[in-house]
């Protein structure tokens, strides 16, 4: 990777948001009226900060950044907690709480869906797409916001609602019991969750012609004057701000080419303007917003909450760590030393850094799908596409396994209270990326270079003289492994293959 391209990965655009992410709630937080209430977040926390050095167009691609990078860590923090749902359980009691599992992963398709939407956005400014993401493996007090690899439990799960918030008065008395609870759990240090559904009302706004009240208006009189008082005409973009359209459609995702998504989610286009905007209202109709659906992420979340409170399904709860990961794996993507609990095992760490190449490869699939033009490579974007599919089934397959492996050696650990040996600690998927080369040539030689890593891990798993037993006893786990083992040898042959033509 080029000198210039590393410095450009070591930038997260959640880091200009810092302060005022972290910053302290105002003062004054008395609801007016329930019908012309503004958006409490507005009022408690604000609305994100212009830098001065922006203009219109530069502010709102600094926010779609923003907003990406914020629905990829939801995604992998999502998809982390669902694996952390044994499945397999055979306890009866436990049948209606692997609901949990499927909501978990079909709310992760649809921040996946969501990311793929930013890029859309990005691309109908002429702006590249930007699918980094700021790092996980930090201590809270070092990130933008307290983003991090958990299981399932009353914490997580508080803060996951949290994120997925509406706007106030579209919470019944009950729900802000239940938010308030939260918020008092989580602590004063933690109540800036609750800012990210600001940015995307932010967008919104940007995203207008003017102020004219339109068709599907997601605000109301309140919040509008507040909206206008942070942001003045200037700050609406104009016309010329977007591509043509037969510029946008030559790169843009479309629902069609990415199959990989539930009926209920979208792709949606981005270009015109109006298709722009009910972009941006479908993405804060699923929660990030002030305007919520029924069946918003927000509602499900709120459901596993109280059901997890009922405390019917711990069972079902793998013991899998915060935050782990392979030891010496480059990601992060900022400065600074990484936390967390590292997988030591010899096999499993193996696994770990398989994971982490296919996380890596899915990234640079889509990635270089969206920068392929669909006129003149459509066979070349369709591939990309196409593997980045197959890269998501993989990651599913480890991500679930994981959590049935050693996270260290069983041999060395240590005895418990009465003498006889501890139960081995599970692993879970670790999540580590490199940041993306923003050249065509400095992609394919990461792809290169992760291909060369990724055929090492398959061959030590494959000839490991040690037999399975050294990293997991989970016999459908053991089962798995060698017709798993040899997909991803045959994806990377044809990665390699299509390299080398």
């Amino acid at each position: 990777m080029s000198k210039h391209s590393r410095k450009i990965a070591w930038s997260s655009a959640l880091v200009p948001l810092r302060s005022w992410l972290h910053s302290a709630p105002k003062g004054d937080t008395r609801v007016q009226s329930q019908d012309n209430a503004p958006d409490k977040s507005f009022r408690e926390f604000g609305l994100p900060p212009h830098p001065r050095r922006f203009n219109r167009k530069e502010f709102a691609l600094s926010l779609l950044r923003a907003g990406a990078e914020v629905e990829h860590s939801l995604a992998a923090q999502y998809l982390y907690a669902a694996y952390s749902i044994d499945e397999t359980s055979e306890n009866r009691k436990n049948i209606e709480s692997l609901t949990w599992k499927t909501y978990l992963r079909l709310v992760a398709r649809e921040e996946m869906a969501h990311l793929v939407t930013v890029q859309n956005l990005l691309l109908a400014l002429g702006a590249e797409p930007h699918l980094n993401r700021g790092p996980l493996h930090r201590h809270p007090s070092k990130l933008p916001l307290p983003f991090k690899l958990e299981k399932v439990d009353k914490e997580s799960l508080g803060k996951f609602v949290l994120f997925e918030s509406p706007a106030h008065n579209q919470l019944t008395e009950a729900d802000k019991g239940v938010m308030k609870e939260i918020r008092e759990s989580l602590g004063d240090k933690k109540s800036h969750l609750l800012r990210v559904g600001s940015i995307y009302a932010a967008l919104y706004w940007l995203f207008l012609e003017n102020e004219k009240q339109g068709p599907d208006w997601p605000f109301s009189q309140a919040d509008v004057n507040v909206l206008k008082k942070k942001y003045p005409k200037k700050y609406h973009l104009r016309d010329k701000d977007f591509v043509g359209t037969h510029e946008y459609e030559e790169r843009a995702a479309t629902a069609k080419e990415w199959g990989i998504f539930e009926s209920s989610t979208h792709v949606d286009g981005a270009s015109p303007r109006e298709t722009a905007l009910a972009s941006l209202r479908w993405i804060m109709s699923q929660g990030e917003g002030p305007n919520a659906i029924e069946d918003s992420h927000f509602r499900r979340f709120l459901k596993i909450y109280r059901e997890f409170k009922k405390g019917n399904a711990p069972s079902l709860i793998m013991r899998v760590p915060t935050n782990p990961r392979v030891p010496g794996a480059r990601g992060g993507g900022t400065p600074g030393a990484e936390v967390g609990p590292e997988i030591t095992n010899h096999g499993t760490k193996r696994w770990g850094g398989l994971f982490n190449f296919r996380y890596q490869f899915m990234l640079l699939d889509i990635l270089d799908a969206l920068t392929t033009s669909r006129k003149t490579q459509a066979e070349k974007r369709r591939l990309f596409a196409t593997w980045a599919t197959v890269e998501m089934e993989f990651m599913k397959k480890i991500g679930q396994a994981l959590p049935r492996m050693f996270l260290t050696n069983p041999k060395k650990q240590k005895p418990g209270s009465h003498g006889k040996p501890k139960a081995p600690s599970p692993a879970g998927a670790p999540f580590q990326t490199v940041f993306l080369p923003p050249t065509p040539s400095d992609r394919q030689a990461l792809r290169r270079q992760l291909l060369e890593e990724s055929n090492e891990c398959v061959s030590e798993l494959r000839d490991n003289p040690r037999p399975m037993s050294t990293y997991t006893e989970d016999l459908p786990t053991t089962a798995m492994v060698p017709s798993l083992l040899d997909a991803i040898a045959r994806q990377d042959d044809e990665m390699r293959h299509a390299l080398e033509g």
